[in-house]
């Protein structure tokens, strides 16, 4: 049975393939399989088939954030910051707040976001207490504001993201008057 494969340099190896692939060797887990080619019919066969699933390997990959939604609905021993993609987009902080309920963390750093994914977090993650989403071009300034102004528990220390602006600071000094230091 195979227990190991590598496609990195096979251009015509298709998600489809991979994904029918996963059904029939049995052995094979994501670890061991090497493929630029996974996507969403291969994130959907390795949630079908294995409920076991503790991390998975997408980066450079075809997977979108609606088969990123699939793995995490399917997989609950599947861990948000396991999933090593930068697809998550809202589609993805949605499923994680439903399945996830008590997260405190995540790193959502260079993923494709936007601010609606991130209220959606931190409104299904009560414990939410950390969010990492430097380098998420879709998360704007007044997303930041907004989730200042509507989840005060949330520290704005504890928010990492580059897009923070005047409208995050003033957010934080009409929430937060106790605060003395501040990290942009």
């Amino acid at each position: 049975d195979l227990s190991s494969i590598t496609l990195k340099a096979c251009t015509r190896v298709t998600d489809a393939s991979l994904a029918k692939l996963v059904f029939s060797c049995l052995k094979l887990t994501d670890a061991n399989i090497v493929s630029k080619s996974k996507g969403d019919q291969y994130c959907a066969a390795m949630a079908s088939r294995s409920k076991d699933v503790t991390a998975i390997d997408l980066k450079d990959c075809w997977a979108t954030d609606a088969g990123l939604e699939v793995l995490v609905v399917n997989c609950p021993n599947l861990m948000p910051d396991d999933i090593a993609s930068t697809n998550k987009g809202d589609r993805f902080c949605v499923a994680v707040a439903k399945q996830h309920p008590g997260l405190t963390s995540i790193n959502l750093a260079t993923c494709i976001l936007t601010g609606r994914g991130a209220v959606a977090l931190v409104e299904g993650c009560k414990n939410l207490t950390s969010i990492d989403m430097t380098d998420c071009n879709n998360v704007l300034d007044r997303d930041l504001a907004a989730l200042v102004r509507d989840f005060p528990r949330l520290d704005p220390n504890n928010i990492k993201c580059s897009s923070k602006g005047m409208q995050f600071c003033v957010a934080v000094c009409k929430i937060h008057p106790e605060l003395t230091s501040l990290d942009l």
